[in-house]
């Protein structure tokens, strides 16, 4: 149930404006986290990126030795 919004310098109206603050807040950090569990997951993936670009690297290297011989 939504009140109407109460003159800043009540009791009430100072209520309204800490929760409306605090709400803000909660969003600001529900984003901040979501894009640092973005970043480490994008890190993450980055790093087997590479783990398998080597590898593939290998086994490229292995068959051209074994097409020379």
């Amino acid at each position: 149930m939504a009140y109407p919004t109460q003159a800043p310098w009540t009791g009430i109206g100072s209520l309204q404006s800490d929760v409306s603050s605090l709400k803000q807040e909660l969003s600001r950090k529900a984003e901040s986290y979501e894009l640092h569990s973005i970043n480490r997951r994008l890190d993450h993936l980055e790093h087997s990126m590479r783990e398998i670009r080597s590898m593939l690297d290998s086994l490229r290297n292995r068959i051209e030795t074994l097409e020379t011989h």
